[in-house]
């Protein structure tokens, strides 16, 4: 589509924590740059999935026209499970892409650094593409309000979140 769009709501979401304006909240909330402008490139459907290939396209895409649109940061709040090396990985060698023509990627984390049963911590569970080195890789957790490390909690989701498929 032309117009912009947001059958699942993840994006919209993810957006105003970027650069929100704050109307709502009368400028108390605003977003980490709320004079930023976006370029949006959608790549998952109604139901926050997608195809890894569709995430790959859109980081191509960034490599081809981050020029034109002046892009200097692109966020992926998508993952996809690691399945092989950061060096080897589809996925991960597109951010790379854009990370060489000077545009910083971010990504998330996941939301599965704790057992969906158990609500045990789990380790080694951050998705792809922010297993890469040159990613910059963001999640969430409370400091609980204290200085001390001893009582930082993982913040729990209630899904996985929004991911990708091969192919």
């Amino acid at each position: 589509r032309t117009a912009a769009y947001d059958d699942n709501g993840h994006g919209s979401h993810v957006a105003g924590i970027i650069a929100g304006n704050g109307y709502d909240t009368r400028g108390a909330r605003a977003g980490i740059a709320p004079a930023a402008n976006l370029v949006s490139l959608k790549v998952l459907d109604e139901r926050g999935g997608g195809y890894i290939s569709n995430v790959i396209a859109a980081l191509d895409w960034v490599v081809a026209n981050g020029a034109t649109f002046n892009i200097r940061v692109v966020n992926l709040s998508v993952g996809a499970a690691v399945t092989q090396s950061y060096r080897t990985d589809p996925l991960t060698l597109a951010a790379k892409r854009v990370v060489d023509r000077g545009v910083i990627v971010v990504s998330a984390a996941g939301n599965i650094g704790k057992n969906p049963i158990t609500g045990k911590v789990q380790y080694g569970a951050i998705t792809a593409p922010g297993n890469a080195p040159w990613v910059l890789t963001v999640g969430a957790y409370s400091h609980m309000g204290t200085l001390r490390r001893a009582d930082d909690t993982m913040a729990s989701f209630s899904s996985r979140g929004p991911t990708a498929r091969d192919y």
